[in-house]
């Protein structure tokens, strides 16, 4: 019987899989987001109260292809501040 994974390898390619896509030029679909990089940009699109917002955040040098994952995990947590933001468009609640 061939034993299992552990669970943290596989997020830690997914993770590297994300950041190698990033690199690379693409834009990446994480959770309900299409994030994509631009220049020296992260750019988040979305959906936050009510809204579908283009959030744009400097980008942050790391170890991972050039990324902080640090930087990401505060993104998605709303923990880090954007640059700006654009509203792409407002919906009625």
């Amino acid at each position: 019987m061939k034993a299992k994974k552990p669970a943290v390898k596989q997020y830690d390619a997914l993770s590297q899989n994300f950041f190698r896509q990033l690199a690379r030029g693409n834009a990446v679909a994480y959770q309900s987001f299409l994030v994509e990089t631009k220049e020296e940009k992260i750019i988040v699109k979305g959906r936050w109260q009510g809204k579908d917002l283009e959030l744009h955040f400097w980008r942050r040098p790391g170890d991972d292809y050039g990324f902080s994952k640090e930087q990401f995990r505060a993104i998605f947590a709303n923990r880090e501040k954007p640059m700006y933001h654009v509203t792409v468009r407002a919906r009625p609640q």
